[in-house]
């Protein structure tokens, strides 16, 4: 009753409204718009105890508000992430790429592999919103080369959003030999794949192989973007070579 009293005194009519229907599905989607966490578990322990059980609809609207939140509680808003795709009963393709993103922003590579590997047992095919947090999530050499293994098996292997995560994971973790390998498999190169080439050659001090890139970009009369043009700026150590490759911009 407490729990009910507390809930009630929330600052929205909506939400007190459907408290008082204990129409508490509604009640938790719409917890979501008054920026409260507490309030959220509080109605979510509401859910339970009245016999609801958490679907994966619901699960992964919980999961993405929470595990996107960049505040203070940022590990709080992940852990509680987890715990409702715990709770969520067969959970779906959608719901698994709703926690893998999540733990892939967090840089948490164990737990994104982990995962993958859960949803594969599970029998659920993996999307390219799968992939593209697999990738993301990555942070060791050995990991992407797993990660590009199961995209070449899946047949996703040259596609453009599998391959520019791989070439900014192969660039950062300093071997330019496989990034440069993946650029030249690509075989749907967009504005993106070239600028994390260009930014790849930037961070391992290749700065003429950059600009190279840039030119060749340029030259396919692809669409320059503020991404683009942060890595050619990186690639300009000195003011004359500088001068000189602004003109081809």
């Amino acid at each position: 009753m407490k729990k009910l009293i507390a809930l009630a005194q929330a600052p929205s009519s909506q939400f007190k409204t459907l408290i008082s229907q204990k129409d508490y599905p509604q009640a938790i989607k719409s917890s979501l718009t008054l920026s409260s966490p507490l309030l959220t578990d509080q109605t979510y322990s509401l859910f339970i105890k009245t016999g609801h059980f958490l679907e994966p609809y619901l699960s992964t609207t919980l999961i993405s508000h929470f595990s996107k939140l960049d505040d203070d509680n940022s590990n709080n808003n992940l852990s509680r992430s987890l715990s409702f795709f715990l709770d969520t009963q067969n959970p779906d393709i959608i719901t698994y790429n709703a926690i893998i993103s999540g733990f892939a922003r967090a840089n948490d590579s164990r737990t994104v592999l982990g995962l993958f590997n859960e949803l594969r047992h599970a029998g659920l095919v993996p999307d390219v919103f799968t992939l593209s947090s697999l990738i993301k999530g990555c942070s060791s050499l050995r990991e992407n080369w797993v990660s590009q293994g199961v995209c070449l098996k899946l047949g996703f292997g040259s596609r453009s959003f599998v391959i520019s995560g791989l070439i900014d994971n192969y660039a950062k973790n300093g071997d330019l030999g496989s990034a440069e390998r993946c650029f030249k498999e690509c075989l749907d190169l967009d504005n993106v794949v070239f600028s994390v080439m260009v930014k790849g050659y930037v961070w391992n001090e290749e700065f003429e192989k950059g600009k190279q890139v840039f030119v060749e970009m340029r030259g396919l009369g692809l669409e320059l973007n503020a991404f683009s043009l942060t890595g050619v700026v990186g690639a300009l150590f000195d003011v004359r070579e500088g001068s000189k490759f602004m003109v081809l911009v």
